[in-house]
C-alpha cells in the first residue's frame, strides 16, 4: 500500500470526533488512531514524502522504538496535537487539490 491524500482522510473521518473532545492528560483514547497513522506515515509514497519532516521523523522514532518518543506519546494529549496538527495540514492540502481542480 502506497498511501495518499484519501487515506488520511478517510482515517481522520473515521476519528473526528474523538479529536475534537479535550483529551485526558494521560489515556488510551486516541491510541489507535494514533498508531494508524504513524503506520501509513510510515510506508513510502508520493504523499508521504510531500508531508513536511516533522510527521515523518516523528513517525521514524516512534517505529523504531526511540524512547523519548515512546515516552512522549504515552499521553493522549500530546497524540491529540500530532494528529490535530496532521489532520489541519492534510485537510489544507486538500482543500488546494479541489481549488486546482
Amino acid at each position: 500500500m502506497q498511501p495518499d491524500i484519501d487515506d488520511y482522510l478517510s482515517l481522520f473521518r473515521l476519528y473526528e470526533q474523538p479529536l475534537t473532545v479535550p483529551a485526558e492528560p494521560r489515556g488510551e483514547r486516541l491510541r489507535f488512531p494514533f498508531e494508524r497513522v504513524v503506520r501509513l506515515l510510515s510506508l513510502p509514497s508520493e504523499f508521504n514524502r510531500s508531508l513536511p519532516s516533522p510527521f515523518l521523523e516523528v513517525a521514524e522514532r516512534y517505529t523504531h522504538g526511540d524512547s523519548a518518543t515512546a515516552a512522549h506519546f504515552r499521553y493522549d494529549e500530546n497524540r491529540q496535537f500530532f494528529l490535530s496538527d496532521l489532520r489541519d495540514y492534510v485537510q489544507l492540502q486538500a482543500a488546494k487539490r479541489r481549488l486546482r481542480g
